[in-house]
């Protein structure tokens, strides 16, 4: 709960503040350069005069969306290939997790890094209004379909762990009986049984994501500048950590306040979607 209630505090803060602070965190002014914190900038400035609050607001939106968005396809593809893999079972599953096999075995953080490389920086996306709208350009809706389409694997060996579980539960049987479909059989009576598992790894994927784009974004190949994410955030925090230490603390905290919220909310929701984890 006390993570929850740091989750939905930082959130707000994240996607509400902006409304009650009207900074722009692209503003420099070079002239006032790093300042500690002060009222009138209550998290200080960094080394070209920009606010550091309004800049942290933007990092933790950036991240929020990544997180969620790159989770929720990695769900979409994880949890439709396990099902589809387990309830098939025989050479169909040993195939299909054959192949997974072998994506595990790629560096997952090189493959996302040499995409980011290899993928032109324009792209469609850029002239898209309803992704501008959105505030996605073609930096960051890369790195969201990099990241999605290489954290689904887990994703799908749990719930094919789950699906082999349930495929062969009196409901499914009844449902075969009545002459349903797989795939009408997988939608509304396999997947809806095993939610409790991908929840809680879906939970603790939110995390990681972000841990991955900040990755990416330290070492220049994800959000670039004059956008902020946390990577760029702590960067340049690091790089003038002797001058003005503020500009790495407060993102480095906030930002392991985020993920350690993450992972205890995943905890909580484990034991409580989970009873028999409480006996153990």
């Amino acid at each position: 709960m006390a993570g929850l209630f740091v989750i939905a505090a930082l959130s707000l803060l994240f996607l509400l503040g902006p409304l009650f602070w009207s900074v722009a965190p692209q503003a420099q002014n070079l002239s006032y350069g790093p300042n500690p914190p002060t009222w009138s900038h209550p998290f200080g400035t960094d080394a070209a005069g920009r606010d550091l609050l309004a800049r942290t607001m933007q990092g933790g939106r950036l991240s929020l969306l990544l997180g969620v968005a790159a989770t929720f396809v990695s769900l979409v593809i994880g949890v439709g290939y396990g099902a589809v893999s387990a309830y098939a079972g025989g050479r169909t599953d040993a195939l299909m997790m054959r192949i997974v096999d072998i994506l595990y075995a790629l560096p997952f953080t090189l493959f996302v890094i040499l995409l980011m490389t290899v993928v032109p920086r324009r792209t469609w996306v850029d002239d898209c209004a309803l992704l501008r709208a959105l505030g996605l350009s073609s930096d960051i809706f890369i790195m969201l379909v990099a990241i999605g389409a290489v954290e689904w694997l887990t994703m799908a060996r749990i719930v094919r762990s789950q699906v082999l579980s349930v495929r062969r539960r009196e409901y499914v049987e009844a449902a075969r009986c009545l002459g349903y479909g797989p795939a009408r059989i997988i939608a509304r009576h396999v997947i809806p049984n095993v939610l409790g598992p991908v929840i809680v790894y879906a939970t603790l994927t939110i995390p990681a994501v972000m841990l991955l784009e900040s990755f990416i974004s330290f070492l220049g190949l994800g959000v670039r500048s004059p956008n902020a994410s946390w990577g760029i955030l702590i960067r340049d925090g690091a790089a003038n950590m002797a001058v003005s230490p503020w500009t790495l603390v407060i993102p480095s905290i906030l930002f392991s306040a985020t993920l350690l919220s993450f992972n205890f909310l995943g905890d909580g929701l484990r034991d409580a979607l989970d009873p028999r984890s409480e006996d153990a």
